[in-house]
Order: C-alpha cells, then sequence, then structure tokens
C-alpha cells in the first residue's frame, strides 16, 4: 500500500509539475510547459516524497 502511495505522489507531481493544479488537463495536453519556479519546487517536492516512499524498504518486522 506504502509503494502505491509513493507513486501515485510522483503521479501526482509530474502532473503539477505541467501545471496540472492550476490548469484543466486540455490544456496541458494541447501545450505542455513547465511551471514557473515557485511552482516547480512545489511539484518536485511532491514527487521526492512519492519516490521516498515508493523505493525506501519496509521495514520488517
Amino acid at each position: 500500500m506504502r509503494r502505491t502511495v509513493g507513486v501515485v505522489l510522483v503521479v501526482v507531481g509530474v502532473y503539477a509539475l505541467f501545471g496540472g493544479l492550476f490548469a484543466p488537463p486540455s490544456v496541458i495536453l494541447a501545450d505542455p510547459t513547465v511551471i514557473p519556479l515557485p511552482e516547480a519546487m512545489i511539484a518536485v517536492a511532491i514527487m521526492f516524497l512519492g519516490a521516498t516512499l515508493a523505493l525506501w524498504p519496509a521495514r520488517r518486522t
């Protein structure tokens, strides 16, 4: 479940990097451009968190 959440966060981060949080999908597909730096840093942080959750080894108890 943790890995699935991580993968979903990475996908959301990529979607946000191309303006998904600020524009509808049809606009993004018509003209994909990377958003300005402050918003891009938030998107990269979301992707980093998702990758960390997806790739960090699970604790064996």
